[in-house]
């Protein structure tokens, strides 16, 4: 798999841009159901530099 667009390390990832290309590693992850937020997919990640990030995907 071969692209132009180069891959951004997450300690560069800035909350108010989109369209980023990142490679990482699923450290851990898990179901999670709160009261006020409902069902939950949590995922720790972590880039080539270890640099970890926690993403939370909600269920729709």
């Amino acid at each position: 798999m071969t692209s132009n667009k180069s891959i951004t390390l997450l300690k560069d990832v800035e909350p108010f841009k989109s369209g980023w290309r990142v490679q990482v590693k699923l450290l851990h992850s898990w179901k999670q159901q709160t009261s006020y937020g409902g069902p939950s997919l949590e995922l720790i990640l972590a880039d080539e530099t270890r640099v970890k990030i926690h993403c939370s995907c909600k269920k729709l």
